[in-house]
């Protein structure tokens, strides 16, 4: 062996011992400071499950990932077959599994290795994940930290702490699992980018860009802006005026992207296709140029201290605030990074940008994370400077630092104490750091090792009040959201679901399809147990059922439009969705929708069945189009689709002649057609009383000056009948208290808040009220109405303006107010903020049920029979003496195909949300194949990206070989 190769090997292992030993300090520090963050949870018994989406979304998701490995890899080796469902009805009535997990699980390497943890200690898995995230995350930001700066480890060591223990990390770490990847993915994609520019093999980026494909989407849509914003600032700062420089690198990088992208189809395209499809997608959101004044303040304190207006999060630990006050005082030094740093604040204080990087919706800020890691490169690379401050700066330095703590101490928003005790960490750290004393030989009396050790202590303990302030029991608290470990157990095993089971098992009934809603329930728990159920709370929804449940009215009582409750205990849509039981937890009282008979009692909970339920299959002999019943209500609506289904006008058109001659309605004359249903809706006439001077009626406008206020309608109800409160058109135009006294009349039009008034006011209660006016104080994004008859139902129903983040244009509402044996003469509207409720009109509706056994009989008379549901098939026959529209209670999804007696045909959207097909008469074999759309050609387009990755890895390493001869013959 000759002494340069010896050499080589000799460089190799002390480049391998200083990493090793880097990764056993690192590790040290991050389990001392993970301790010292996730304490309050280890302490009191807490989980990481927050209770809210944690529970709700991430944890069942990784269960039911877990389970469906487990099953696919049984079916691999045990039986010899690769088999594996795309679609489950028990993702809320029915959805695709790929498409609804991939936002969670579904090609997230973290949640792989789930199938091989039990379900009992699955939560561990889940904690163990998140601090491995975590872990990654800093591990990332080393990497990208030393390959491309010449740093002491101690500056890199801090700075990986202060990036992942950030409050981007803190906060999700607790919250969504899953946005920490980004963390990780980010870093080695910058990382990737200045391998290729220095002309290193791309293979780290092809790899990020690749596992950040497959990930999630969203976060991956969010980093490639990112990356693409800074490949081109550093090319321009890098090539400046040499353009061909600047393409022939700027066309590597794309190339790599391809290459790395192509492979990534099988996950990519159909999820992409389902993001477009996404009812919030198709909702128009308008773009918003400024923030409220409350935010912009709030950022002031929220760059040292826990907060996340807007998803800002942001929480540096304090170093980094010196680190970036020098970065700007060395005026003609790191100029790339002052770069950086003016357009992230560009982005952060403008709205359209977060808008832009959230996929074109609402106001977001969940880019943050890249924020993070340029807050924390800006530390490693200031390390020296921070190490050597001069007399000068120092003092600069105190006097920005003096600003800061006086901006925090006289603004309202961003005065508070977490904010003080990062600061008066940060002038401790800064009078360490001043070279304010030295020896009598000039040297500081302080050692750049001791220095560098109180940085990397101070940044400790700044994490660790961010920690203390968001967690602890004197602080937020927000442990205190997340799910206890010993209600673990009962969360999983004695809910709903468990209590159904019993009773099918008890009775011995068919489990093959079963679906259910109820009265505060637990979501997305049904998916666990194979049940369906009207309760959906997961990222994308089905742009179907979206519309049906805009098109009908049904209430939105969450915060989230997405998040569906049933179907507001009507009994025509109870029917309709094939729902066969109810179930109420024995400690709520609850009102039972009309048709559901009390069964029994099992663990804890009351269950009803519906006598009325249709089968998962039943036919229409008539159809009516959209167009024709554009003008009914939800109340009206809803008796039509128990008559006749309804089509898309499209779809209308292209029937074949026979099924067009069943068309409902003749010649257009829908008069004639509504005649011959007889509706057992009625509107009733009403009046409106105001229950105090804080409100009044005014032309189709509800004025309301005073949160709280409320109105009784007034009118002659019908017994044994569903009530409804019907209004079209609604808008909410939200007015503070100071608006009332100087804003636009129309807000007080009985000049309640006239100057005398606001004379008679003191100083202290005029200030707070022009502040709550200037600030936004109060949320003008959504309302939600209490709304309670005379028999003492109650419901809310809340309304998004289009200002609020999940803006869906829903703005017709009918909401149930129950059925009632006796009749219901009055509803009383509280309405709890000021502002004018406008609205196109108001009704009072009333509803017979009595038809419904009639409606139920005459559709169900021809449904499947032998029906089996098996891997994303439904078959079944069914014999017809006429023509019919045969209709599946399954959410209407592209990738479902239709067979009659071996023919494909069309597939239907019935009902606005359901599938339906058009049957002759005669006896038939009926077959319905799911296939995730664009899933097969994923797969098609994945095979071909690896060859073209292969291809693309052989010609890399050829023109490597290449330079490698060329160099050896050039040194000969």
């Amino acid at each position: 062996m000759n002494e340069i190769s010896q050499t080589k090997i000799n460089n190799k292992r002390k480049i391998r011992k200083r990493v090793l030993r880097y990764i056993g300090i690192y590790s040290l520090i991050f389990v001392i400071t993970a301790i010292l963050v996730f304490s309050y949870n280890f302490v009191s018994g807490k989980t990481f499950i927050w209770k809210a989406d944690g529970w709700e979304q991430h944890f069942k998701a990784l269960l039911y990932y877990a389970d469906y490995l487990k099953e696919f890899f049984y079916k691999l080796f045990v039986e010899h077959r690769i088999e594996f469902n795309q679609w489950d009805f028990a993702i809320g009535e029915g959805g695709d599994v790929l498409n609804t997990l991939n936002y969670y699980v579904i090609g997230d390497p973290f949640a792989f290795f789930a199938f091989l943890v039990p379900s009992n200690y699955m939560y561990i898995f889940y904690e163990a994940m998140i601090l491995l995230r975590l872990y990654l995350a800093g591990l990332a930001f080393s990497w990208l930290c030393f390959s491309t700066r010449r740093v002491r480890t101690t500056a890199v060591l801090t700075g990986a702490i202060t990036y992942v223990f950030c409050y981007w990390g803190m906060l999700n770490a607790l919250r969504h699992p899953y946005f920490l990847n980004p963390m990780i993915y980010f870093p080695l994609l910058i990382l990737g980018v200045e391998k290729i520019l220095k002309g290193i093999r791309p293979y780290l980026f092809i790899a990020a860009v690749f596992v950040a494909a497959i990930s999630n989407f969203y976060f991956f849509y969010m980093q490639v802006l990112l990356t693409v914003a800074y490949v081109f600032v550093r090319l321009i700062y890098l090539y400046k005026k040499d353009i061909k420089k600047m393409l022939t690198k700027l066309g590597q990088i794309a190339l790599a992207s391809i290459v790395a992208v192509i492979p990534s189809a099988i996950i990519v395209m159909p999820v992409l296709n389902a993001f477009l499809s996404d009812s919030r997608f198709k909702t128009a959101t308008p773009f918003y140029f400024i923030y409220p004044v409350k935010y912009y303040l709030q950022m002031i304190s929220n760059y040292v201290s826990e907060g996340d207006s807007y998803w800002l999060c942001m929480g540096y630990a304090i170093p980094t605030v010196l680190a970036v006050i020098l970065l700007f005082i060395k005026r003609k030094k790191n100029t790339l990074l002052k770069i950086y740093f003016f357009i992230c604040f560009i982005i952060m204080i403008i709205p359209f940008f977060g808008q832009v990087l959230n996929g074109l919706s609402y106001m977001c800020n969940r880019w943050s994370f890249a924020f993070a890691l340029l807050n924390a490169y800006v530390l490693v690379v200031m390390w020296e400077s921070l190490l050597n401050i001069k007399a000068k700066e120092g003092l600069v330095m105190l006097i920005v630092m003096v600003v800061y703590m006086g901006l925090c101490m006289f603004i309202e928003y961003a005065r508070n104490t977490k904010s003080f005790s990062q600061l008066m960490l940060g002038f401790v750290l800064l009078i360490v750091l001043m070279p304010l004393m030295s020896t009598d030989a000039g040297k500081p009396v302080i050692s750049r090792k001791t220095k560098q050790i109180c940085i990397l202590i101070v940044a400790i303990i700044s994490i660790a009040v961010n920690s203390f302030y968001k967690n602890s029991v004197t602080g937020e608290n927000y442990v205190s959201e997340c799910v206890s470990v010993d209600d673990l157990d009962m969360l999983l095993y004695s809910n709903e679901n468990t209590a159904l089971l019993t009773y099918l098992e008890n009775t011995n009934i068919d489990k093959s399809f079963v679906r259910y809603t109820g009265s505060d329930l637990d979501y997305n728990s049904n998916m666990l147990y194979g049940l369906s159920s009207s309760q959906y709370y997961w990222t994308l929804t089905n742009q179907y059922v979206s519309r049906f449940r805009s098109a009908l009215g049904i209430t939105l009582n969450t915060e989230l439009p997405h998040k569906y409750i049933g179907y507001d205990d009507r009994t025509y849509l109870l029917s309709l969705s094939s729902t066969q039981y109810y179930l109420v937890d024995l400690t709520k009282k609850v009102q039972i929708p009309n048709g559901f008979v009390y069964i029994g009692t099992y663990m804890g909970y009351k269950i009803y069945r519906n006598v009325n339920a249709l089968p998962l299959t039943y036919s229409y002999d008539s159809y009516v189009t959209e167009d024709q019943v554009a003008g009914l209500n939800g109340v009206e609506l809803q008796e039509v689709m128990m008559n006749s289904i309804v089509l898309s006008d499209s779809q209308a058109e292209n029937l074949s002649t026979d099924a067009q001659s069943q068309a409902a309605i003749k010649n257009d004359d829908s008069a004639a057609y509504f005649d011959d249903i007889d509706f057992s809706s009625e509107s009733l006439d009403y009046t409106i009383n105001c229950n105090s001077e804080d409100v009044s009626v005014q032309n189709n406008s509800l004025v309301v000056t005073k949160a709280g206020a409320s109105i009784t309608i007034n009118f002659t109800g019908k017994e044994n009948t569903e009530t409804y409160f019907v209004i079209d058109g609604m808008n909410y135009s939200n007015a503070s208290t100071y608006e009332l006294y100087y804003g636009d009349s129309k807000y007080d039009p009985l000049d309640l808040y006239n100057s005398t008034r606001w004379n008679s006011l003191d100083y202290s209660e005029q200030a707070t009220i022009f502040s709550d006016w200037l600030f936004h104080k109060i949320s003008s994004t959504n309302v939600e109405l209490s709304l309670t008859a005379s028999n003492g139902a109650t419901k809310n129903m809340r309304y998004f303006t289009p200002s609020y983040s999940y803006y869906n244009g829903e703005e017709d509402f009918c909401v149930n107010m129950g059925y009632s044996n006796d009749a219901v003469n009055s509803i009383t509207i509280t309405f709890p903020k000021v502002g004018i409720y406008s609205y196109d009109d108001i009704k009072i509706m009333s509803q017979e049920t009595d038809r419904i056994s009639s409606y139920v009989n005459k559709l169900s008379a021809n449904s499947l029979d032998d029906m089996e549901i098996g891997i994303d098939t439904v078959t079944g026959n069914i014999s017809l003496d006429s023509a019919k529209f045969l209709t599946f209670a399954i959410p209407y999804s592209k990738g479902w195909k239709a067979y009659v007696d071996g023919e494909e045909v069309d597939i239907l959207e019935g009902n606005l949300t359901y599938m339906a097909i058009y049957v002759t008469a005669g006896d038939h074999e009926i077959k319905l194949v799911y296939n995730t759309p664009l899933f097969d050609e994923g797969k098609v387009v994945s095979f071909l990206g690896i060859i073209l990755l292969g291809g693309y890895i052989f010609v890399t390493e050829q023109q490597i070989r290449k330079k490698r001869k060329g160099f050896k013959c050039i040194k000969k």
